[in-house]
């Protein structure tokens, strides 16, 4: 009878699941550049407190899945902006006027990221489908 007490908080850990760290892997070379370029300079703005933001949503069997949405998908919009236009420039400061001129910046794209994730399998974490909206306001 003493086993029952084991057993139950095993039982427990194992039912409650946990967070696994992922990362947002976007391929940037599936994106071409585009045949004809808008003769424009922009930027996109991303604060230090987006990269650093930690997202959980919703793996498998219980678990869940922790990433860093801002940080993980820099990279390709730096990409997707540079093969549409002219130049491209992280804009830190959005009061930084000078900062906006000096580069003769015309547009500053201040992107959104929805995200959600599920998985239909109860036994294993992987997750199974994962949805990422990227918005950008500017």
């Amino acid at each position: 009878m003493k086993l029952l007490p084991v057993v139950t908080v095993l039982s427990a850990f194992l039912f409650m699941g946990c967070a696994h760290q992922i990362q947002i892997n976007p391929k940037n070379d599936a994106f071409v550049e585009a045949e004809t370029k808008i003769e424009k300079v922009v930027g996109y703005h991303l604060s230090d407190a987006q990269r650093q933001e930690k997202v959980t949503t919703p793996g498998g069997g219980g678990d869940k899945v922790t990433y860093t949405p801002y940080k993980d998908v820099e990279s390709i919009l730096y990409t997707v902006l540079l093969n549409k236009f002219e130049d491209v420039y992280l804009v830190k400061d959005l009061d930084d006027i000078g900062f906006i001129k000096q580069n003769e910046i015309k547009l500053v794209f201040i992107p959104e990221i929805l995200i959600d994730s599920s998985s239909s399998s109860l036994v294993t974490w992987p997750l199974t489908k994962f949805i990422i909206a990227l918005l950008s306001f500017f």
